[in-house]
């Protein structure tokens, strides 16, 4: 792929990554913000599948492999919880026929769980975006780092902190997304009557 229309495509999604945010962090357009974070999030992990699995020279003892895989398995577990959410919204759906552009109103128990999904998504965003970012501009330097090599003795273990460093920030956006999906499911199982208490 040309990087110039990469770097494009990218700074398209994370435009419009920035709007759902701000669309659903405002009070009249949360609904609004969630359904089009869901279109941006799902267009976005297809064009990561896409782009990241065509790398070429991607050896599996390689930095680049964990970050790719990190982004990935991010980017799924993101998706399955936004279905659960988008899930919820559907099942309030009939509330908001005619006030489509109104804050989700929820028991005050659901909502502190729904704003924290919200500071877990925008985490998540942040890790994915900065490990993206590092991958493509430093891909060559990264690409002959070997993690085994590197590891392969203690004294080499402290000699060389980075892979170690790298596969702790990787792991990281994996387990929040777990985090995220954990949460996001909590709401899937809640009958309509629960959320209209």
């Amino acid at each position: 792929m040309n990087p110039g229309v990469t770097f494009l495509n990218y700074l398209i999604f994370f435009v419009l990554y920035l709007l759902s945010f701000y669309f659903f962090n405002k009070k009249n357009t949360e609904i609004i913000g969630f359904y089009m974070l869901f279109a941006v999030h799902l267009g976005c992990t297809i064009y990561n599948i896409s782009y990241l699995t065509s790398l070429n020279n991607v050896d599996t003892n390689t930095i680049p492999k964990v970050i790719i895989a990190s982004i990935l398995t991010s980017s799924v577990l993101y998706t399955i919880s936004l279905v659960f959410i988008i899930m919820m919204l559907s099942n309030m759906k009939f509330k908001f026929d005619k006030t489509f552009g109104q804050a989700v109103k929820l028991p005050p128990i659901y909502k502190v769980k729904l704003e924290e999904y919200k500071r877990l998504i925008i985490v998540t965003f942040t890790m994915c975006t900065i490990m993206l970012i590092s991958l493509t501009a430093f891909y060559d330097y990264m690409n002959i780092i070997s993690i085994t090599n590197a590891t392969r003795s203690r004294q080499d273990l402290w000699n060389n902190k980075f892979p170690i460093l790298v596969l702790i920030i990787s792991v990281i956006p994996v387990i929040i997304s777990a985090i995220e999906l954990n949460t996001a499911n909590h709401f899937s199982v809640l009958t309509r009557q629960e959320l209209m208490k």
